[in-house]
């Protein structure tokens, strides 16, 4: 039987580690390790590795290094021939492990088997918007365009993988798992995928503007060390100005979230020169923003499509007709988003989808889901 190691690293986070390390032991897959690694954590948030106190779980602690480095250490005390590197604050069904290795039977020539997840808020109950992503096999181009994202606590990794691509890159303070996927995937290895959700991933609160920042100063970095491979293959390299560009659309997204309205307009600037073909094309412009206004790291929607399209630059010509669709696609999606977990949310968007799209109104899944939400609001069945 194939042994599974969880490595779970930590920082400063004594309020959710107990949960995440109970979710990990709870497995049923019988051969399996914790191994907790605490990246420098201070004063009570560092845990008394007596208490941990079972045969399962290692604890190492080391000086702060990042996420990246905690991570390596982590495979390093590894014995397992599977690998998950699960987050400190999130949860995993007592089935994740048997539920991968028996993804991995059936594909065995994949070398990473990712799960859908659902959002949780900090006391642990569920969000709207769970994420199926569905990708599956080759996913290089999915990964450099932004096209795919994998949470790490959703994957399952070989370890052979890692042995063969090399571990997280420890200069990446952020960006580090979407590096080493694509890495994993520029070494030509598929992914699997299980359409179930395997993963609880807790939404905080948090300082967006330092988040902002931190973020896209690592993915720049991130896609600049790819694209300086030696040898790149004609077909991959051909992809860098559309990589540019999207990522210059998300970094734009990531400030007016923010409220950075400045760092926001000079990478929508960019990201129309850097691959104009991108800049005029409506539908992937429309569900890029309502996209980002509908995350669940977005905390105040309508505030961000507001400093998004007062704050358009002469260059995003086509962007600044896309107002109304925008807006009415952002309302539509947070309909559907809340139902059926929240019906008394969905009231204040529905005359603004109405408004901005009124041919919503012939969109009979839209109208079930108003009549249910009103007839439950009114106590009728």
């Amino acid at each position: 039987m194939a042994k599974v190691s969880i490595i779970i690293p930590t920082y400063n986070n004594e309020f959710f580690l107990g949960q995440t390390i109970d979710s990990a032991l709870a497995q049923t897959y019988p051969d399996f390790e914790v191994i907790v690694v605490d990246d420098g954590s201070t004063g009570n948030a560092r845990p008394d590795a007596s208490t941990l106190g079972h045969n399962k779980i290692r604890y190492i602690y080391q000086d702060n290094r990042g996420p990246a480095a905690a991570r390596n250490t982590g495979y390093r005390a590894a014995q397992g021939d599977y690998l998950l590197f699960l987050d400190s604050d999130d949860l995993i069904p007592p089935t994740k492990i048997t539920r991968h290795l028996e993804q991995f039977d059936k594909q065995p020539e994949v070398g990473v088997v990712y799960s859908g997840w659902q959002y949780i808020d900090q006391t642990g109950n569920p969000l709207p918007g769970n994420m199926r992503p569905g990708k599956q096999g080759q996913l290089l181009k999915e990964l450099l365009l932004g096209n795919f994202y994998c949470i790490p606590g959703a994957a399952v990794i070989k370890r052979q993988v890692l042995e063969h691509v090399g571990l997280f890159d420890e200069a990446l303070r952020a960006e580090e798992d979407v590096d080493l996927l694509t890495r994993i995937a520029y070494a030509g290895y598929k992914f699997g995928y299980i359409d179930d959700l395997l993963l609880q991933y807790r939404i905080h609160p948090n300082n967006l503007s330092a988040r902002a920042d931190h973020e896209v100063k690592y993915a720049f970095a991130r896609l600049d060390k790819f694209f300086s491979t030696p040898n790149l293959a004609v077909d991959v390299q051909q992809l860098k100005p559309e990589a540019y560009s999207r990522l210059h659309y998300i970094s734009a997204a990531r400030f007016f979230r923010a409220g950075q309205a400045e760092a926001g307009r000079e990478h929508l600037r960019l990201a129309t020169t850097v691959y104009p073909p991108l800049a005029a094309d409506e539908q992937w412009l429309t569900e890029w923003a309502s996209g980002f206004a509908l995350s669940r790291h977005t905390p105040d929607a309508e505030r961000f499509l507001n400093c998004l399209f007062d704050n358009l630059p002469t260059e995003a010509t086509t962007l600044t007709t896309l107002r109304r669709k925008v807006t009415a696609q952002y309302h539509t999606g947070a309909i559907f988003q809340a139902w059926p977990h929240s019906p008394k949310n969905i009231n204040r968007h529905i005359w603004p989808a109405l408004t901005e799209n009124p041919q919503i109104i012939t969109n009979r899944g839209f109208l079930s889901i108003v009549f249910q939400s009103l007839f439950r609001q009114t106590g009728f069945k």
